[in-house]
């Protein structure tokens, strides 16, 4: 509807909010009407509306106006801007802190909820309808709810034309419309807005709107036929009584709804707490309509005053409102021959404390809060009801209560943690050992109940101390929100209280491996190996899986993913194992002939979010899936999950919203994602820069993404990478004489001696590089291996490399006798295990030379069975470096002895690895769309020139006349 500026009023020296609304709104409205209406609208004075300041007009340039947005048009008339301030407000709305945070606190949402209500009722009472209440309209100012747009509310309701429809702009927002506002009906009242206020609530105690959908159509249609849900079933705590204020706001009917705002706030003030009292934690509000009749003063007063005490707790004496997560230790009861230990009952709540901090969830209210809620005296005996009322007294929602038994030398501790409403599964922990070794039973005992209470499975290993346990659960969490670094770091404090903390090395192994830091993960994955013995035999078999099975040797990725079938198999509860499995599918999988991974990968997903529904990487996952697969529908499904569920913002998740902005043709998004590109990730560039080659869409913002990666590095190897990037990216767009001025700039520091020499001839056999540089490159590395003798043991690999890229040119041109010379010279010669090369690489290379050989020859079928041998390396390898050229190779080399659906395989192995850095992706396209065109795959044909025909818009002359016949050659297929 309109984009806001922090913006400086010069008349009044002070920060303002200012809107402007889009010009084919203002033109749907006109400005005279719109501006009396907004005139009109700025008298609201209430303390909870946030009023309009001042408004007005403005007439710009159509050709500045579509600058500004990036848009082209050939209509040269001015527009008309349409603008109205308000006051900048220093805090979060309420979408911010839904999106941060999730479900709210119950007396937060409750006294929110009564005070829109109070500015509702004062609002309507002049006649004037809200109709677009949502999170995002609701600011937050020194913990008060303030209402905004309540001006251009009532401009749209009057100045609304028909052509205002014509544009697609609806008023409202589809998961707050009222069911008579979705219909179009223009018969609204009072009553609508209370409709979108209850939706409102409903998403502060859940974290979710009532009614969900991929489209505005499909929410309608859940609101319409679908029954009022209850918050209770996403949220036990939430009270009965919450839940009947709900389902009476959420009415279908409005006459089933409260009558009138002022109804609603005396219900939520009829609201009683969890154990029946009413809720006392909502903050008094010191501000009060003023009313000027004399005598109706005194009834609103006396009104409001009873009102305050019931709603917002002031001088009742009641309770305040229960946090689940806050608990009251209580003293412990101790049983021993004598009196000495009687001091402990009390002592042990003080050591509890300490341990349950709030940093892994629970938190202990102080001891000397509970203490004098009890009114605690050592010959006490404390009954259930007595805890209840003290942990009630204090806020807590959970009393943690147990026992000390001394017999001999020894000590027994027991405790267990429950609600103090008696609900839900009680968590209890037992430990025993010397009487002088007491603060390390109660750190047992903590670190016992912080796992339970985070559902760590300890079937998996063997617990740590109770501060290494904190910092693992912080760890968790972080993992879950995909944070990673914070999760490395949190992990990283976990083994540095206790190195030998198995479980935790395991899952930083995970974790490191996802934002990249090499360094850490092999420090994990020593650390973990070295302590296995401390895993369940569960606990190793996902061990063994996330090393490779042959650790510490290489694991090939079939065998990987096999290891992880077998963890799920022995260990079907942890998500984790499901989520492992279905992620080697989808980025192995194809690349080693598994039938339909990404569809495997999609099932093991779904499996591993049904165990655990708020882990977002899992969710990730499938909507990259979905991306990959092109489906449009199944990702708008997934989409709006993935944003609810993206309250604190993971290290990609700036990457997934553009990359969602795209595929749903979300403008806006994109460009708000754009505009922080700055402060996203390393690893979210990364993605944007890779995976925008690799589907071909918002290909105009990679080269942002590279400035911005080249801004970071300034100098070192995070330069060279970037550098690396770019020129990856001019390959794949058609731009070899740009790419050759880099490839020339990044050797003086290369990944290894020769890097740019070999990769200039890679560049022009495989990525429509420059042929005359190659051939003079090949000249020098020709005459450098026939000068060098040969030496004993295994040559470096980047020589091998070289032997295998002079085989290849010959092949190129043609000369049987140069790639006769080549294969026997590899057949013979050894590599070391190197990054550049090694031996795995070294076979391939020598046996697709010899099929080549076989089939010059005239022999077919001994070129199939040398690229059957060739294929059964490349999938037994563990590590092949080479594989991304091989099996480019490997296609065209089928290809020619008429195997087309061998050359589609090998081709597909590349494409479903969904890479980060797409090295020849532009060349995987073009001969992936050929080849499945002669195989007659017309859907593969025509999405692979979609892509390639979208990369090479840019291309240099040398590559036009290639990049015409792409389109060519889609139009074709297109007509067809």
């Amino acid at each position: 509807m309109a984009v806001v500026y922090r913006a400086h009023d010069l008349r009044h020296d002070r920060p303002v909010a200012l809107k402007v609304l889009r010009p084919e709104l203002a033109a749907s409205l006109g400005a005279e009407r719109f501006l009396r209406e907004v005139r009109w609208a700025a008298r609201l004075q209430h303390p909870n509306i946030l009023t309009v300041l001042d408004s007005g007009e403005a007439v710009v340039s159509r050709e500045s106006l579509v600058a500004g947005e990036g848009l082209t048009t050939n209509d040269q008339r001015p527009a008309t801007l349409l603008w109205y301030t308000m006051p900048l407000i220093d805090g979060d709305s309420l979408r911010d802190r839904l999106r941060h945070q999730g479900q709210q606190p119950l007396p937060d949402a409750l006294r929110w909820t009564a005070e829109l209500a109070d500015a509702l009722a004062y609002a309507h009472g002049q006649g004037i309808i809200h109709r677009d209440i949502k999170p995002e309209n609701v600011l937050l100012s020194a913990g008060h709810a303030l209402l905004a747009d309540f001006g251009v509310a009532r401009a749209l309701e009057v100045g609304a034309t028909e052509r205002l429809t014509e544009t697609g702009l609806a008023l409202g927002t589809p998961a707050y419309m009222s069911p008579e506002q979705a219909m179009g009906t223009g018969m609204l009242d009072g009553r609508t807005d209370l409709y979108s206020l209850g939706c409102v609530l409903y998403e502060l105690l859940t974290g979710e709107p009532p009614y969900t959908g991929p489209t505005a159509q499909a929410i309608v249609a859940k609101r319409l036929t679908d029954p009022i849900p209850s918050a209770r079933r996403l949220r036990e705590t939430v009270p009965p009584a919450v839940d009947i204020v709900l389902q009476r706001l959420l009415a279908k009917s409005p006459a089933d709804r409260y009558g009138s705002a002022e109804e609603l706030v005396t219900a939520l003030a009829a609201v009683p707490a969890f154990s029946g009292e009413l809720p006392a934690a909502l903050s008094a509000r010191p501000r009060r309509r003023r009313v000027v009749v004399a005598a109706a003063g005194l009834l609103v007063a006396g009104a409001a005053a009873l009102l305050g005490a019931r709603l917002f707790g002031r001088g009742t004496g009641g309770d305040v409102a229960l946090d689940p997560n806050t608990v009251a230790v209580l003293p412990f009861r101790v049983t021993a021959p004598d009196q000495s230990l009687d001091y402990l009952g009390e002592g042990i709540v003080d050591l509890l404390a300490v341990k349950l901090d709030g940093s892994a969830g629970p938190r202990a209210v102080p001891p000397r809060q509970i203490l004098a809620a009890l009114h605690y005296r050592s010959d006490m005996a404390i009954t259930p009801d007595m805890a209840d009322a003290a942990a009630r007294r204090t806020g807590a929602g959970r009393v943690l209560d147990g026992s000390l038994v001394r017999s001999g030398a020894n000590v027994e501790l027991s405790a267990t943690l429950r609600r103090t409403d008696r609900g839900g599964r009680a968590l209890q922990a037992q430990t025993a050992g010397s009487a002088d070794s007491l603060p390390v039973l109660v750190d047992r005992l903590a670190a016992q109940l912080l796992a339970g209470e985070a559902a760590v499975l300890p079937s998996l290993g063997e617990l740590s101390s109770a501060k290494a346990i904190t910092a693992y659960l912080r760890g968790k969490a972080a993992d879950r929100q995909g944070r990673y670094e914070d999760a490395s770091a949190a992990y990283g404090e976990a083994l540095q209280d206790d190195s030998t903390f198995a479980l935790a090395a395991l899952d930083q192994i995970g974790v490191a491996f996802r934002y990249g830091d090499e360094e850490i993960a092999q420090r994990a994955r020593r650390l973990a190996w070295d302590n296995r013995a401390r895993l369940s035999a569960k606990g190793r078999i996902l061990l063994r899986a996330r090393l490779g099975p042959r650790y510490p040797e290489p694991s090939s990725m079939i065998s990987s993913i096999a290891a992880w079938q077998d963890a799920v198999t022995a260990a079907p509860e942890v998500p984790d194992a499901w989520f492992e499995l279905g992620d080697n599918q989808l980025h192995d999988g194809g690349v080693n002939d598994i039938p339909n991974p990404v569809a495997r990968a999609e099932t093991n997903f779904r499996r591993a979010l049904e165990l655990d529904p708020s882990w977002v990487l899992p969710l990730d996952h499938l909507l990259m899936a979905k991306l990959w697969l092109d489906d449009t529908t199944g990702l708008r499904a997934l989409a709006q999950r993935w944003l609810a569920q993206d309250t604190v913002p993971g290290d990609r998740s700036p990457y997934l919203r553009w990359r969602l902005g795209v595929a749903m043709g979300d403008s806006a998004m994109v460009r708000h994602q754009r505009a922080t590109l700055d402060r996203w990730s390393d690893d979210a560039i990364l993605w944007l820069a890779g995976n925008a080659q690799a589907d071909a869409v918002g290909l105009g913002d990679v080269e942002l993404a590279l400035r911005e990666l080249e801004r970071r590095a300034v100098t070192g190897p995070k330069l060279w990478r970037a550098r690396l990037y770019r020129r990856d990216w001019l390959l794949n767009s058609g731009r070899p004489a740009a790419a050759l001025a880099l490839t020339d700039s990044l050797g003086s520091t290369p990944a290894f001696p020769g890097w740019a020499r070999l990769t200039r001839v890679e560049d022009a056999l495989f990525w429509d590089g420059d042929t005359t540089a190659a051939a003079a490159d090949v000249r020098a590395l020709s005459a450098e291996t026939g000068e060098r003798r040969e030496a004993a043991g295994p040559a470096p690999g980047h020589e091998v490399r070289g032997h295998c890229r002079l085989g290849f040119w010959a092949m190129h041109r043609g000369d049987r006798s140069g790639v006769r010379a080549w294969a026997s010279r590899l057949d013979g010669e050894r590599t070391t295990d190197d990054e550049a090369f090694n031996d795995d690489d070294r076979l391939m290379c020598a046996g697709l030379l010899d099929a080549w050989l076989a089939w010059r020859d005239g022999d077919a079928a001994s070129a199939r069975r040398l690229l059957e041998r060739t294929d059964s390396i490349y999938i037994a390898s563990d590590v092949m470096n080479d594989w991304p050229l091989t099996n480019l190779v490997t296609a065209r080399l089928r290809e020619s002895i008429g195997d087309l659906p061998g050359a589609a395989r090998a081709i597909g192995r590349v494409r479903v690895a969904l890479p980060v850095s797409p090295v020849y992706w532009s060349t995987y396209l073009r001969e992936g769309a050929r080849i499945a065109e002669q195989a007659g795959d017309t859907a593969t044909a025509l999405r692979d020139w979609r892509r390639f025909v979208a990369l090479r818009e840019r291309a240099e002359p040398s590559l036009r006349l290639d990049a015409d016949s792409a389109r060519v050659r889609l139009a074709a297929l297109v007509g067809r």
